[in-house]
């Protein structure tokens, strides 16, 4: 089945810009909303800590109605769980929106947990305000965008018959209800077990998920470090506190930026060789690799009453910039990497950098305490340090590992 010449513009490719542009916004607003719940509780930490009677630890694994911090945790698994869908597909417009909801989260949470006319459950009200003025638009407008998914569905039109002109042989219920269980199961099956064969047979789906689990590591636990830099160690309330996250939301739009040059770079190769390489969309992880440790070693060392706290903010922006090049790298290069396989991939490379980012959350604070946020934050840019020849390596040595994948394109 294949699209005729008078359904061209039914084709997601050929759709006009702007609808291509809408509909890409309307994935990123879902996106935003899904960072945004997950990082504006730690605006209001405090408050939710003196509520509940709870610790930070306990706290970092905790929404407006709880009466309790367990009814807390487990409304914040199921927001992570459903929300979870939209994030394994990046690319630079949709994964800055997504990102820059780590940044406006705590910087409006900061506000409203600073008002003297709302409680802190209003950071959930929040929340949950955008949420529905995401979910109504796409509810109602979102098309689908699937090449192959609306052929199957224009196949199906095309073939449907009235019962009274069918054949008694084409009219066998149980044997098409058994059919279409047995490939559901299937293809289930398949989507359980791809990621990890994935896992054990691809060396690019190993490093990329061990190298954005460490990131991880190192961003979710740099985090917690915005109560010991801005307030303890420059006195800012949570309104003060929450805005310097707006730092990490300048490096992102930078990032964003960076994908002017890259294609630029990426037209040029196209013209001299006539097609695109996957080690191509390593550029942004090129440039952003060496600003991790520079942005941790940074902040480290100048996060002191006597120095300005604006250089933490700019170390901040290029801590952020640093982040979302890798991020943007990884899973573009998957998905030139792997084409029909790529879900596959990105499923467990984004399984394992959220089991790691959520075992490091409870051991940010207490790592600050016992270090200090000098030490906290060098032993971070150390680890950002050992992973700046990552995408360095799978530049030089990709085409050669992709010779000898059974998966790769």
């Amino acid at each position: 089945m294949v699209w005729a010449e008078y359904e061209r513009d039914l084709n997601p490719k050929n759709w006009p810009f702007f609808k291509k542009l809408g509909t890409t916004l309307l994935v990123t607003a879902i996106s935003f909303t899904v960072q945004y719940a997950s990082a504006i509780d730690s605006a209001v930490a405090e408050k939710i800590q003196a509520e509940f009677g709870v610790d930070d630890v306990v706290e970092s694994l905790a929404t407006g109605l709880a009466p309790n911090i367990g009814a807390q945790i487990t409304l914040r698994f199921l927001a992570g769980f459903f929300g979870s869908s939209p994030l394994i597909y990046i690319f630079p417009i949709y994964a800055t929106g997504g990102f820059l909801g780590l940044a406006v989260g705590p910087a409006i949470g900061g506000v409203i947990g600073e008002s003297g006319m709302v409680g802190w459950r209003w950071v959930e009200w929040s929340t949950l305000i955008i949420s529905a003025v995401v979910f109504l638009p796409v509810l109602l407008v979102q098309p689908e965008t699937h090449a192959p998914t609306l052929l199957k569905r224009k196949s199906k039109m095309a073939t449907a018959r009235p019962a009274n002109e069918r054949s008694a042989i084409e009219i066998n219920d149980d044997q098409k209800s058994i059919a279409k269980a047995s490939v559901l199961a299937f293809k289930l099956a398949q989507s359980f077990y791809r990621p990890f064969q994935l896992a054990l047979y691809e060396p690019i789906v190993i490093l990329l998920s061990f190298y954005l689990s460490l990131l991880y590591i190192i961003v979710f636990t740099f985090l917690p470090g915005y109560t010991f830099i801005f307030t303890e160690t420059y006195g800012f309330n949570m309104a003060q506190r929450g805005l310097c996250f707006l730092g990490l939301g300048v490096g992102f739009l930078m990032s964003l930026a960076m994908s002017l040059p890259v294609l630029i770079i990426s037209r040029r190769i196209v013209d001299r060789h006539g097609e695109l390489y996957p080690e191509s969309r390593l550029y942004h992880a090129i440039f952003g690799a060496p600003t991790i440790p520079i942005a941790m070693l940074w902040m480290g060392w100048t996060a002191k009453e006597s120095i300005s706290p604006w250089s933490a903010i700019v170390a901040s922006a290029l801590l952020g910039f640093g982040v979302l090049c890798i991020f943007i790298s990884s899973y573009q290069y998957t998905i030139h990497t792997y084409r029909q396989y790529a879900a596959s991939g990105l499923v467990f490379i984004t399984l394992t950098r959220y089991l790691a980012a959520g075992g490091m959350v409870i051991v940010g604070s207490p790592m600050y305490r016992s270090l200090g946020v000098n030490w906290t934050l060098t032993i971070l840019g150390c680890i950002g340090g050992l992973l700046v020849p990552i995408p360095y390596c799978l530049y030089w040595l990709g085409p050669a590992i992709r010779k000898w994948s059974k998966h790769s394109s």
